[in-house]
């Protein structure tokens, strides 16, 4: 858990200076589980985010400008109803729990003052946002826990609001630190596997890894270390350390660290760590909005792409499916020459044919040896129509293999043009590309998207990558399949050049050299640009076809950034993304 009780208690006090005594303007609730409360007053304007998503839940003042629903949902209305003009008169958190309790004062509809709580539980997976009154009644939370959900507590309106269950741990402003090192060292039946940073995390109330690693450096030891190694050295350096960490916490003089481990994974604190880099931001309120805004970012990007994934893979499967069905048909159909024959024969032999009869033998005058073969004859038709039955079988499968192999190449340009798409997928940065992709397939027919959605798609609009040369000339690298189209047909000139991964999707990638010959390391430039956006990016030696534009086509019946091309040359080089 990054935002632990004892950075929340940093934040509360931050909080406590800028927005007690403001009032409660506007409320929003741009998420399912996050609502934004607007403050002011006083010469002073704030807004306040407040998230219970598992993924993200914090409390922090923000600047992240977000897109609210047009129709707010029921929690948000509850909320305006109950707290507009209210004014923030305190925000509490008791001892390290990770809750905070903000006190508003208000007004009803007769003018009476009324008090509201509102509790904001930060609990990963568990957290809420719950509105209480003056008698300690939920009014309604965002997230409403019934009696069959939990059997522990219940959130729903009417109900008393309980605190979350305790987990017994030991808070360092109120515990003796000799305490709370014989805790952490108890000899219990765990005690020779437990480490010093999981007995840390289930001891310290408030506490997160961040702090477990703090403590392990002042103590001279890694967190992983096993309690039964620690000396007793080490247990002298603990209750100092733990002085230490009391004293910062107390007094609220921890600094907002945006810490980054060595494998690049970034966690937010109150605690400088040596040997991790660390970056001071100006206020707690800043670290968090900044640190949660790119996780959600990151988490939302993933969430798109992961959707967005799954329907392209679920459309090339789904082709390569009905190819099999159609090849299986195809040889099926590779029998069809036998109709004829038997038309044949039966048309030569109409005078032996008699109405009823369930088959007939005939000489096969088409074969060398002039064998006899067993003709099946449809009993209620005569010879002539019998005849022209198998006739119209044979000129049946004829038309199915014609219209089978059109429907194949056209499922095998769909996967080609998906496999395209899903290597332009795996290579978005930003949530637009993503979104580019997303109209694209739709506009091609392959998925489906609200009208809100496609709108707001085409008012976006991402340029080509570009870079640049060793000679000085620009290079361009589409980003999806819809640029690859432009880029090729539209933007580029007749003897530019063009690269293309040879044998895999990937982008199309176009050398600008207004009819200059281009310098051999240009070419591999270009080609190892052109390998780096292509579903060879992680290979080494990948082939790259270049040409002239000119020698680019696009067939008729082809995809958005498909292309044939002749009059090629090949180069191997190593994928590289930038210059």
């Amino acid at each position: 858990m990054s935002l632990d009780g004892m950075l929340l208690r940093h934040l509360c006090s931050e909080l406590r200076e800028k927005i007690i005594g403001l009032r409660v303007n506007k409320v929003y609730q741009p998420a399912k589980h996050e609502i934004n409360i607007v403050l002011g007053g006083s010469g002073s304007a704030y807004k306040l985010i407040i998230s219970a998503s598992a993924e993200a839940s914090r409390i922090s003042l923000t600047e992240q400008k977000v897109k609210n629903p047009e129709t707010p949902p029921a929690f948000c209305m509850l909320l305006r109803k109950k707290l507009l003009s209210a004014k923030i008169t305190e925000i509490e958190q008791k001892a390290l729990e990770r809750v905070l309790c903000i006190k508003l004062a208000s007004r009803d509809e007769t003018g009476k003052e009324v008090f509201y709580k509102l509790l904001v539980e930060i609990m990963g997976k568990h957290s809420n946002i719950i509105l209480v009154n003056n008698e300690g009644k939920i009014i309604d939370a965002i997230k409403r826990i019934t009696a069959e959900m939990s059997s522990k507590r219940t959130v729903v309106p009417g109900a008393e609001y309980f605190e979350p269950p305790s987990q017994e741990k030991l808070c360092i402003l109120e515990t003796g630190k000799d305490e709370i090192v014989n805790k952490i060292f108890s000899y219990d039946e765990e005690y020779t596997q437990k480490t010093f940073y999981s007995a840390g995390l289930s001891v310290l109330q408030g506490a997160s890894g961040v702090v477990c690693d703090w403590l392990s450096e002042k103590i001279g030891c890694e967190s992983n270390i096993k309690l039964s190694v620690i000396n007793p050295f080490m247990k002298e350096n603990l209750i100092k350390s733990l002085s230490e960490l009391t004293e910062i916490v107390k007094n609220n003089k921890g600094l907002p660290c945006l810490i980054t481990n060595k494998d690049g994974k970034k966690d937010i604190s109150f605690l400088e760590i040596k040997n991790k880099a660390c970056e001071i931001f100006g206020s707690f309120s800043e670290l968090i909005d900044a640190y949660y805004y790119e996780k959600t970012e990151v988490n939302r990007k993933k969430s798109r792409m992961g959707a967005l994934e799954k329907k392209i893979e679920h459309l090339i499967l789904s082709r390569k499916k009905k190819i099999s069905l159609q090849k299986e048909e195809i040889e099926r159909c590779e029998g069809k020459e036998k109709f004829k024959l038997f038309g044949d024969l039966l048309t030569s032999n109409l005078y032996k044919i008699k109405r009823g009869m369930g088959s007939i033998d005939v000489e096969n005058f088409f074969s060398p040896s002039s064998e006899t073969i067993k003709i099946p004859l449809d009993k209620m038709l005569n010879g002539a129509d019998n005849a022209q039955k198998y006739y119209k079988k044979y000129k049946k499968q004829g038309n199915a293999q014609k219209v089978l192999k059109i429907q194949i190449e056209n499922a095998e340009n769909d996967i080609c043009y998906l496999e395209n798409a899903l290597d332009c997928l795996n290579r978005c940065e930003s949530e637009n590309e993503i979104r580019e992709i997303g109209n694209e397939l739709c506009e091609q027919g392959y998925i489906r998207l609200k009208a809100k959605a496609k709108l707001k798609l085409r008012s976006k609009s991402l340029n080509f990558i570009e870079f640049t040369s060793p000679s000085g000339y620009k290079v361009l690298v589409g980003r999806n399949c819809r640029q690859n189209e432009r880029l090729t047909y539209k933007t580029a000139g007749r003897r530019d050049i063009w690269f293309h991964a040879k044998d895999v999707p990937g982008s199309h990638t176009v050398m600008f050299t207004n009819g200059n010959e281009a310098e051999d390391e240009d070419i591999v430039f270009a080609g190892e640009i052109c390998a780096g956006h292509s579903g060879a990016k992680n290979s080494s030696n990948v082939a790259v076809d270049y040409t002239f534009i000119y020698n680019v086509k696009k067939p008729s019946n082809y995809r958005p950034g498909l292309a044939i091309y002749k009059d090629y040359k090949t180069i191997y080089v190593n994928p590289k993304n930038g210059s």
